[in-house]
Protein backbone atom coordinates (compact mmCIF):
# COMPACT_ATOMS: atom_id res chain seq x y z
CA UNK A 1 0.00 0.00 0.00
CA UNK A 2 0.95 3.42 -0.76
CA UNK A 3 3.56 4.97 2.37
CA UNK A 4 3.86 8.20 1.41
CA UNK A 5 2.78 10.65 3.72
CA UNK A 6 0.13 7.77 5.08
CA UNK A 7 -2.28 8.53 2.00
CA UNK A 8 -4.56 6.55 0.68
CA UNK A 9 -5.27 6.02 -2.78
CA UNK A 10 -8.16 4.92 -4.86
CA UNK A 11 -5.80 2.37 -6.17
CA UNK A 12 -5.03 1.35 -2.82
CA UNK A 13 -8.42 0.65 -1.35
CA UNK A 14 -9.39 -1.39 -4.81
CA UNK A 15 -5.97 -3.25 -4.16
CA UNK A 16 -6.94 -4.13 -0.54
CA UNK A 17 -10.59 -5.36 -1.08
CA UNK A 18 -9.52 -7.79 -4.06
CA UNK A 19 -7.46 -9.26 -1.56
CA UNK A 20 -9.27 -9.39 1.42
CA UNK A 21 -12.62 -10.59 1.98
CA UNK A 22 -15.50 -7.83 2.54
CA UNK A 23 -18.49 -10.79 2.85
CA UNK A 24 -19.42 -9.18 -0.31
CA UNK A 25 -20.06 -5.96 0.67
CA UNK A 26 -17.25 -3.93 -1.16
CA UNK A 27 -19.35 -1.89 -4.25
CA UNK A 28 -16.34 0.11 -5.65
CA UNK A 29 -14.41 3.50 -4.86
CA UNK A 30 -15.56 6.65 -6.28
CA UNK A 31 -15.49 10.36 -6.90
CA UNK A 32 -18.09 12.51 -5.16
CA UNK A 33 -19.33 13.20 -8.35
CA UNK A 34 -19.12 9.84 -9.54
CA UNK A 35 -21.42 7.74 -6.90
CA UNK A 36 -23.43 5.26 -8.67
CA UNK A 37 -27.26 4.20 -8.00
CA UNK A 38 -26.94 1.06 -6.03
CA UNK A 39 -29.55 -2.05 -5.95
CA UNK A 40 -32.14 -0.54 -3.58
CA UNK A 41 -32.03 -4.31 -2.21
CA UNK A 42 -28.52 -4.99 -2.34
CA UNK A 43 -26.51 -4.19 0.98
CA UNK A 44 -23.16 -2.50 0.28
CA UNK A 45 -20.06 -0.29 1.15
CA UNK A 46 -18.65 2.18 -1.28
CA UNK A 47 -16.36 4.37 -0.51
CA UNK A 48 -16.48 8.12 -2.06
CA UNK A 49 -13.94 10.28 -2.22
CA UNK A 50 -14.65 14.42 -1.37
CA UNK A 51 -12.56 15.43 -4.53
CA UNK A 52 -14.56 15.33 -8.16
CA UNK A 53 -13.51 13.07 -11.21
CA UNK A 54 -11.63 15.96 -12.75
CA UNK A 55 -9.34 16.91 -9.04
CA UNK A 56 -6.80 13.94 -10.09
CA UNK A 57 -3.22 14.07 -9.07
CA UNK A 58 -0.77 11.81 -10.69
CA UNK A 59 -1.19 8.95 -12.21
CA UNK A 60 -4.66 9.17 -12.08
CA UNK A 61 -5.30 9.62 -8.37
CA UNK A 62 -8.03 11.46 -7.00
CA UNK A 63 -7.33 14.11 -4.24
CA UNK A 64 -9.41 14.72 -1.53
CA UNK A 65 -10.86 13.09 1.58
CA UNK A 66 -12.44 9.33 1.97
CA UNK A 67 -15.98 8.76 3.44
CA UNK A 68 -17.24 5.94 3.70
CA UNK A 69 -21.26 4.98 2.81
CA UNK A 70 -22.56 1.95 3.82
CA UNK A 71 -26.38 1.21 2.28
CA UNK A 72 -27.80 -1.14 4.21
CA UNK A 73 -31.36 -1.50 2.21
CA UNK A 74 -33.60 1.07 -0.03
CA UNK A 75 -34.26 3.50 3.26
CA UNK A 76 -31.37 3.05 5.22
CA UNK A 77 -27.58 4.33 5.24
CA UNK A 78 -25.00 4.75 7.87
CA UNK A 79 -22.38 7.36 6.67
CA UNK A 80 -18.56 7.48 8.52
CA UNK A 81 -16.55 10.40 8.09
CA UNK A 82 -12.88 9.91 10.45
CA UNK A 83 -13.99 13.58 11.65
CA UNK A 84 -17.17 13.43 12.86
CA UNK A 85 -19.05 15.27 10.05
CA UNK A 86 -22.54 14.66 8.28
CA UNK A 87 -23.24 14.20 4.84
CA UNK A 88 -23.98 18.07 4.63
CA UNK A 89 -20.48 19.63 5.19
CA UNK A 90 -19.28 18.09 2.26
CA UNK A 91 -20.10 19.14 -1.52
CA UNK A 92 -23.72 19.06 -3.34
CA UNK A 93 -23.16 15.94 -5.02
CA UNK A 94 -22.46 14.01 -1.13
CA UNK A 95 -25.24 16.05 -0.04
CA UNK A 96 -27.41 14.92 -2.67
CA UNK A 97 -26.37 11.31 -2.85
CA UNK A 98 -27.03 10.54 0.70
CA UNK A 99 -30.45 12.68 0.84
CA UNK A 100 -32.25 9.52 -0.66
CA UNK A 101 -32.08 7.78 2.31
CA UNK A 102 -35.18 8.41 4.75
CA UNK A 103 -32.71 6.74 7.47
CA UNK A 104 -29.35 7.71 7.90
CA UNK A 105 -27.24 7.55 10.18
CA UNK A 106 -23.68 9.43 9.98
CA UNK A 107 -21.21 8.75 13.24
CA UNK A 108 -20.62 11.95 15.29
CA UNK A 109 -17.44 11.21 16.87
CA UNK A 110 -14.11 12.87 15.75
CA UNK A 111 -11.57 9.28 15.51
CA UNK A 112 -9.12 11.31 13.13
CA UNK A 113 -7.20 13.64 14.85
CA UNK A 114 -6.95 16.88 12.62
CA UNK A 115 -3.79 17.57 10.27
CA UNK A 116 -3.36 13.73 9.89
CA UNK A 117 -3.72 11.90 6.61
CA UNK A 118 -4.61 8.58 7.67
CA UNK A 119 -8.83 9.13 6.49
CA UNK A 120 -8.07 6.21 3.84
CA UNK A 121 -6.75 3.81 6.73
CA UNK A 122 -9.98 4.71 8.85
CA UNK A 123 -12.65 4.33 5.61
CA UNK A 124 -10.64 0.59 5.15
CA UNK A 125 -10.82 -0.36 8.81
CA UNK A 126 -14.33 0.44 9.21
CA UNK A 127 -15.25 -1.37 6.03
CA UNK A 128 -13.41 -4.34 7.66
CA UNK A 129 -15.39 -3.72 11.15
CA UNK A 130 -19.14 -3.79 9.14
CA UNK A 131 -18.06 -7.10 7.49
CA UNK A 132 -17.56 -8.42 10.90
CA UNK A 133 -20.96 -7.30 11.64
CA UNK A 134 -21.68 -7.03 15.65
CA UNK A 135 -18.04 -7.83 16.66
CA UNK A 136 -17.17 -5.40 14.32
CA UNK A 137 -19.22 -2.74 15.33
CA UNK A 138 -18.34 -3.53 18.83
CA UNK A 139 -14.56 -2.82 18.25
CA UNK A 140 -15.50 0.95 16.73
CA UNK A 141 -17.41 1.45 20.12
CA UNK A 142 -14.00 0.61 21.78
CA UNK A 143 -11.49 2.30 19.52
CA UNK A 144 -13.39 5.59 20.03
CA UNK A 145 -11.70 5.22 23.74
CA UNK A 146 -8.08 4.83 22.24
CA UNK A 147 -6.48 8.18 22.52
CA UNK A 148 -3.87 6.68 19.94
CA UNK A 149 -6.30 5.20 17.53
CA UNK A 150 -4.97 7.12 14.24
CA UNK A 151 -1.69 4.98 14.88
CA UNK A 152 -3.67 2.00 15.83
CA UNK A 153 -5.83 2.36 12.85
CA UNK A 154 -3.12 2.63 10.23
CA UNK A 155 -1.31 -0.60 11.58
CA UNK A 156 -3.83 -2.85 11.54
CA UNK A 157 -4.90 -2.09 8.19
CA UNK A 158 -1.16 -2.42 7.18
CA UNK A 159 -0.73 -5.72 8.73
CA UNK A 160 -4.32 -7.24 7.21
CA UNK A 161 -2.95 -6.37 3.79
CA UNK A 162 0.36 -7.76 4.47
CA UNK A 163 -0.70 -11.01 5.77
CA UNK A 164 -3.42 -10.90 2.51
CA UNK A 165 -0.39 -10.61 0.15
CA UNK A 166 1.55 -12.96 2.40
CA UNK A 167 -1.48 -15.44 1.55
CA UNK A 168 -2.23 -14.73 -1.67
CA UNK A 169 1.68 -15.99 -2.75
CA UNK A 170 2.30 -18.54 -0.86
CA UNK A 171 -1.21 -19.98 -2.18
CA UNK A 172 0.08 -19.10 -5.46
CA UNK A 173 3.50 -21.27 -4.72
CA UNK A 174 1.58 -24.14 -3.14
CA UNK A 175 -0.81 -24.24 -6.49
CA UNK A 176 2.19 -23.99 -8.68
CA UNK A 177 3.77 -26.76 -7.46
CA UNK A 178 0.57 -28.94 -7.38
CA UNK A 179 0.64 -28.40 -11.14
CA UNK A 180 4.29 -28.85 -11.49
CA UNK A 181 4.35 -32.56 -9.27
CA UNK A 182 1.24 -33.16 -11.29
CA UNK A 183 2.41 -32.96 -14.36
CA UNK A 184 5.86 -34.75 -13.49
CA UNK A 185 4.36 -37.86 -12.04
CA UNK A 186 0.96 -37.97 -14.34
CA UNK A 187 3.06 -39.60 -17.48
CA UNK A 188 5.50 -41.41 -16.06
CA UNK A 189 2.59 -43.17 -13.70
CA UNK A 190 0.38 -43.58 -17.21
CA UNK A 191 3.49 -45.52 -18.70
CA UNK A 192 3.67 -47.44 -16.23
CA UNK A 193 0.15 -48.44 -15.26
CA UNK A 194 -0.65 -48.77 -19.25
CA UNK A 195 1.19 -52.05 -19.07
CA UNK A 196 -0.91 -53.63 -16.85
CA UNK A 197 -4.17 -54.64 -18.68
CA UNK A 198 -7.14 -53.42 -17.21
CA UNK A 199 -5.29 -50.59 -15.28
CA UNK A 200 -5.79 -47.70 -17.94
CA UNK A 201 -9.56 -47.51 -16.67
CA UNK A 202 -8.58 -47.03 -13.28
CA UNK A 203 -6.24 -44.62 -13.88
CA UNK A 204 -8.60 -42.79 -15.71
CA UNK A 205 -11.02 -42.99 -13.04
CA UNK A 206 -8.04 -41.54 -10.40
CA UNK A 207 -6.90 -39.00 -12.86
CA UNK A 208 -10.81 -37.77 -13.03
CA UNK A 209 -10.90 -37.70 -9.04
CA UNK A 210 -7.58 -35.79 -8.70
CA UNK A 211 -9.29 -33.46 -11.23
CA UNK A 212 -12.33 -33.10 -9.23
CA UNK A 213 -10.55 -32.21 -6.08
CA UNK A 214 -8.24 -29.64 -7.58
CA UNK A 215 -11.24 -27.59 -8.45
CA UNK A 216 -12.77 -28.38 -4.89
CA UNK A 217 -9.59 -26.87 -3.39
CA UNK A 218 -8.70 -23.86 -5.60
CA UNK A 219 -11.38 -21.47 -4.14
CA UNK A 220 -9.52 -22.07 -1.32
CA UNK A 221 -6.09 -21.62 -2.91
CA UNK A 222 -7.39 -17.76 -4.28
CA UNK A 223 -10.34 -17.19 -1.88
CA UNK A 224 -9.28 -13.53 0.22
CA UNK A 225 -7.88 -12.87 3.60
CA UNK A 226 -10.42 -13.21 6.30
CA UNK A 227 -9.22 -10.35 9.11
CA UNK A 228 -11.99 -11.74 11.71
CA UNK A 229 -8.90 -12.15 14.03
CA UNK A 230 -8.46 -8.20 14.67
CA UNK A 231 -12.37 -8.26 15.57
CA UNK A 232 -12.31 -10.77 18.06
CA UNK A 233 -13.01 -9.64 21.22
CA UNK A 234 -9.71 -11.05 23.14
CA UNK A 235 -7.52 -10.11 20.09
CA UNK A 236 -7.75 -5.98 19.15
CA UNK A 237 -6.74 -4.51 22.03
CA UNK A 238 -3.85 -6.57 23.55
CA UNK A 239 -1.38 -4.22 22.39
CA UNK A 240 0.68 -1.78 24.91
CA UNK A 241 0.00 0.95 22.45
CA UNK A 242 -4.04 1.15 23.22
CA UNK A 243 -4.07 3.79 25.43
CA UNK A 244 -8.29 3.41 26.87
CA UNK A 245 -10.48 5.98 27.64
CA UNK A 246 -13.98 5.28 28.92
CA UNK A 247 -15.71 8.66 28.62
CA UNK A 248 -16.12 9.04 24.85
CA UNK A 249 -18.97 7.64 22.87
CA UNK A 250 -19.62 6.67 19.51
CA UNK A 251 -22.44 8.46 18.86
CA UNK A 252 -25.06 10.72 19.96
CA UNK A 253 -28.19 8.51 20.07
CA UNK A 254 -28.15 5.78 17.21
CA UNK A 255 -25.62 3.03 16.97
CA UNK A 256 -24.96 2.02 13.23
CA UNK A 257 -26.93 -0.57 12.41
CA UNK A 258 -24.88 -3.22 10.82
CA UNK A 259 -27.53 -6.48 10.54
Amino acid sequence: MNDQQNMISDADIKSFFSLVDSKELFAGVFASDQIPFLDPDVEAITFINTGISSTKGQDSVIVGHWLLAHQVNSNTANFFDSFGFPPQFFNEHIVNYFSRYENLFPNKFQFQTFGTQVCGYYVIFVACAIAQGRKGEEKLMELSGNRNRDEYVERVVKEIYEKAVERQELSQRVADLFFEVASDVYQPVLRWISGFEGLTLICAFLCLLLFVLLICFIPEIYGRYDPSDYFNSDTLYEDEMMDIDDSDTLYEDERMDVD
